[in-house]
């Protein structure tokens, strides 16, 4: 969600943290809505498929719990109950930060800053271990050795990995160079600050008062300079979602300027731009963590050689057919 940075490092929970402070149910909104559908939620209805009544389901690196709501459901569907648990680095508190959280998590128990590599859960206490998108991005051998260690003498875990030529990756890396570009390269930012600050010194008839001042005209000018470079980059590519963020930010920002104090405007813009600077760290992340066949080889390997049998990798395609990642099915204990 530094460049090799892991869940399993504290100081980058930050960035992850705010992500879900802000009531997004997982980081793929562009490409889902509201919670996973096709072949993802596929897969793990398959692993819930094989659960019994009562059975533990711990997802890590959860997030805003996507994959604890899907675990419910399936329970639901199937008549039985399942005891869920959603652990994550990051401080979360999906309860309080998404619409409804009361009741949509109802019976979902999270574990806030509980990294990969240090679970809170007994030895052999867990059915089912999941994690989608989480488990690459934390120090391999230690993660790996606490979800054998949590799973339960016939249980079982299922992951969903980023794979190095999928969409996901391509996607990141288009919106690595818009950030690149847009954060320390297009000047945009400074020149809307700046304007955004004479605007708010100016008050609601700034903009007719600053008409004639020099120094304002020149920020204008350099500003609809950057902007126009930022649209001709948006049409000419699929990626839009950061450089049409930009654009919402510095609109907003020069609108509410004039009707505003600058103690609710500027730092409004600060943390948005911050907000992008995030983004741009998670991007890095998931660059530096996403898997390629020899990763994943090393990582069937790596659980097999801590006694789990049958280490299924797969690939999971968007129903348009683009790679969307890898999968691995491991079982825990002899057969």
């Amino acid at each position: 969600m530094s460049g090799d940075a892991k869940h399993g490092e504290a100081g980058d929970a930050g960035i992850w943290e705010r992500l879900w402070k802000t009531g997004a149910l997982h980081s793929c909104a562009g490409a889902f809505r509201e919670n996973y559908d096709g072949a993802l939620a596929a897969f793990w209805t398959a692993r819930f498929g094989a659960l019994e009544d009562g059975a533990v389901v711990l997802d890590v690196g959860t997030g805003n719990g996507a994959i604890p709501l899907l675990a419910k459901d399936a329970a639901r569907a199937r008549g039985v109950a399942f005891r869920i648990h959603g652990a994550d680095i990051a401080d979360i508190d999906p309860v309080g930060s998404c619409p409804d959280g009361a009741r949509r998590y109802e019976g979902i128990e999270f574990h806030p800053r509980a990294p990969l590599e240090k679970l809170p859960f007994a030895d052999a206490s867990v059915d089912l271990v999941c994690s989608q998108y989480a488990f690459e991005y934390a120090r391999r051998d230690a993660a790996l050795a606490e979800v054998v260690r949590v799973m339960g003498p016939r249980g079982q875990a299922g992951f969903v990995l980023h794979a190095r030529a999928s969409l996901v990756c391509s996607t990141a890396l288009e919106q690595l160079e818009h950030c690149r570009f847009l954060l320390r390269e297009s000047g945009l930012f400074a020149q809307a600050r700046g304007l955004a600050q004479r605007l708010v010194a100016a008050g609601p008839d700034g903009p007719a008062r600053l008409v004639a001042d020099q120094d304002t005209e020149r920020l204008r000018v350099a500003l609809n300079a950057s902007a126009g470079e930022v649209q001709r980059r948006m049409a000419a590519t699929q990626t839009r979602d950061m450089l049409a963020k930009a654009m919402h930010i510095v609109s907003t920002v020069l609108a509410e300027a004039p009707r505003n104090p600058p103690e609710v405007t500027l730092p409004w813009f600060d943390r948005a731009v911050s907000g992008l600077a995030d983004e741009e760290r998670r991007l890095q992340a998931l660059d530096a963590a996403a898997l390629d066949e020899a990763g994943m080889v090393a990582l069937r390997e790596a659980f097999q050689a801590h006694g789990c049998r049958d280490c299924d990798i797969g690939v999971l395609h968007h129903e348009r057919g683009p790679l969307m990642g890898w999968t691995l099915v491991v079982a825990n204990g002899p057969a």
